[in-house]
């Protein structure tokens, strides 16, 4: 299986000594600005558009 995040998502993966286990999913905010998540080994990482350009945070839920 090949896992393919976002660059924003892969940039913040590398910072946290991290990687993907499973595949991005993408969606539409109700503002029409979209979203990115992906998990990674050590927790979720979520990227946006919101403002005008990708932002990520992260991970959340892991033991990082």
């Amino acid at each position: 299986m090949t896992v393919t995040p976002g660059q924003g998502i892969v940039d913040a993966m590398e910072q946290n000594v991290d990687h993907a286990i499973m595949d991005s999913e993408y969606g539409t905010n109700k503002d029409g600005s979209e979203w990115e998540r992906c998990w990674g080994s050590k927790g979720l990482y979520i990227a946006s558009n919101a403002s005008g350009a990708w932002e990520v945070a992260g991970p959340f839920g892991g033991s990082a």
